[in-house]
């Protein structure tokens, strides 16, 4: 087969399969940053916007706060630097979620956990720990 039409057949099949799974724009949120507006006014941009899809990378008080009662999905992230003990203590996963994911429930819609951001290339002997902290998350969710 031609490149050019494997590669339209594959862009077909990737445009068809994110349709059938109900396709959506997002947006990353870092509140790291001196220029960031309120929350409130970043929400406000967001629904404008109708930006349904949300994720924080990390759990920044404010914007869970502005987002509750939005409908907007929003993924939290944890931070790399939080990844280390999480990863070690089931404890730390679930003081982790009560604390950044149970005390927004159910007014702000979370619904999914990222957990670390480039973490292998930021902090390469993070590897033997990231496996079980998403296990040890996963376990203070359920």
């Amino acid at each position: 087969m031609m490149p050019g039409i494997f590669l339209g057949s594959i862009l077909l099949l990737i445009g068809m399969l994110s349709n059938a799974a109900g396709a959506f724009v997002g947006i990353n949120i870092g509140t790291d940053v001196s220029s960031l507006p309120p929350a409130s006014e970043v929400v406000s941009i967001l629904k404008a916007n109708e930006i349904t899809h949300v994720r924080l990378f990390d759990t920044d008080a404010h914007m869970l706060n502005a987002l509750s009662n939005t409908g907007i999905e929003v993924t939290v992230g944890v931070t790399n630097e939080e990844v280390l003990g999480i990863g070690q203590s089931p404890s730390a996963a679930a003081s982790w979620v009560n604390k950044n994911v149970a005390a927004y429930l159910p007014s702000t819609n979370i619904t999914a956990i990222a957990v670390g951001s480039e973490v292998l290339t930021s902090i390469p002997n993070a590897a033997p720990i990231l496996v079980p902290a998403m296990n040890y998350l996963h376990k203070a969710l359920v």
